[in-house]
């Protein structure tokens, strides 16, 4: 599971969790480092599965030891370490947002209750209100953001990015952050991989000019993949790997950017 994949489930369970059930994953380690998960003292209650019937306990401190009270096993000692609470740094997600999209009038706090306004992005054709909401999976998600939206200046066209859930609130389209972030396990950068204004269904304008070097190449390397069966599964995972390649094939020329790539998936 890749760095934001994962940030998108933690983000997903709206409250601090075990760091435990995320030690396996290498990407854990690096979203701890860079930022944008940290950790937040002991869980206040752990699932034990050491008796006959598997049941909640509180954490507790006693005589110098954390551990859990278990009607059959009495007191049972646990390791801090297993008992470390993590939550998403949102603080650092959204500047992290604000300033791969060149946002303006970005906010670091959310605006109200749990909506945050990344900014808006000017493009040639249309401006572009983006918002993150950690989740809207449920009636009171879509009630939150519907109050934060109505207190913000009307936009025409605008995104939600969210972590987790299906629910819409027009003309505002919603996108995951697995379809559009990826974090550089070297830097902890941002990339906006989506097609803004094709998302947010604004006009693009045609700047006419050169066509991209890449036109004939990008259809031609799609099918060849295909062919072979060397294409990934993932538009996102696909995307990288050729960007991945015609960079070590290519490494003096400029490489078409990930938004673009996936337009040409998408196509072939």
């Amino acid at each position: 599971m890749d760095a934001a994949r994962l940030l998108a489930e933690i983000i997903a369970q709206k409250a601090p969790v075990s760091a435990a059930q995320y030690q396996s994953f290498t990407a854990f380690r690096f979203l701890i480092e860079s930022g944008y998960v940290e950790e937040v003292g002991i869980v206040q209650s752990v699932h034990c599965d050491d008796c006959d019937q598997p049941h909640d306990a509180d954490v507790v401190f006693e005589l110098g030891e954390y551990g859990i009270y278990c009607p059959d096993l009495g007191f049972t000692v646990k390791a801090r370490s297993e008992l470390i609470a993590i939550r998403p740094n949102l603080v650092r997600l959204v500047e992290n947002l604000a300033d791969c999209l060149d946002c303006k009038r970005s906010k670091t706090i959310p605006i109200d209750g749990h909506t945050w306004r990344v900014g808006v992005v000017s493009c040639t054709s249309a401006d572009v209100a983006v918002y993150f909401q950690p989740t809207l999976q449920d009636a009171n998600d879509l009630r939150s953001l519907e109050a934060a939206l109505a207190r913000e200046a009307k936009a025409r066209f605008g995104v939600i990015v969210t972590a987790y859930g299906e629910l819409a609130c027009p003309p505002f389209k919603t996108l995951h952050i697995e379809d559009c972030l990826s974090i550089d396990e070297t830097t902890g950068r941002l990339e906006f991989e989506a097609d803004l204004l094709t998302v947010a269904g604004a006009p693009v304008t045609q700047t006419g000019g050169r066509p991209s070097p890449y036109a004939i190449t990008l259809p031609k390397l799609i099918g060849e993949r295909r062919k072979t069966g060397m294409a990934l599964p993932g538009t996102n995972e696909e995307a990288r790997a050729i960007q991945a390649f015609l960079k070590s094939a290519r490494s003096n020329e400029p490489l078409p950017s990930l938004s673009t790539i996936k337009r040409a998936i998408a196509k072939a």
